[in-house]
């Protein structure tokens, strides 16, 4: 290059970088907030469907009612005891839960928490040589008293 030429200057040769954008702060509060609700939605499906496998695990081994008690007698061989069905469950029942209700019946209970509701039901064991029976399970709901979800068995 001869001194007379004017050279151009080094930033018209370099491509220009545009500015960087940046996520508006209203954005990344909202994504922040929709992470938090997927995370508790997210938590309390997960006690709902481990509370829901956990019942439909112990009401197999029950009759659906009275009637079908009677027409079909029960071996009581056959039912689980109560380390069974703790396993069948995978969990201990609630600490301080158990409480006796007749001679012979004890009745625990067993609770999952979610983030918006409490899922639980009672299992009431009935002895039968020395060790303890599933006799009966009732669900119970925060808002209503506990429901039957299945008859009693009968003893023969």
């Amino acid at each position: 290059m001869s001194a007379g030429s004017n050279p151009a200057p080094p930033t018209a040769l370099a491509p220009q970088e545009e500015p960087k954008k940046r996520m508006p702060l209203d954005r990344i509060i909202l994504l922040g907030v929709l992470l938090v609700v997927a995370v508790l939605v997210v938590i309390d499906y997960r006690a709902r469907f481990s509370y829901n496998a956990a019942l439909q695990q112990v009401l197999k081994y029950l009759p659906e009612s009275e009637e079908a008690a009677d027409l079909n007698p029960i071996d009581l061989e056959a039912v689980p005891t109560q380390p069974q069905i703790e396993a069948l469950i995978g969990q201990p029942p609630d600490k301080d839960s158990r409480r006796s209700i007749d001679v012979g019946v004890v009745e625990e209970t067993y609770t999952w928490h979610g983030i918006f509701r409490t899922f639980a039901f009672r299992v009431q064991y009935r002895k039968f040589r020395e060790e303890l029976r599933l006799e009966r399970v009732a669900s119970i709901s925060e808002d209503q008293p506990p429901t039957e979800v299945a008859a009693p068995l009968r003893n023969q």
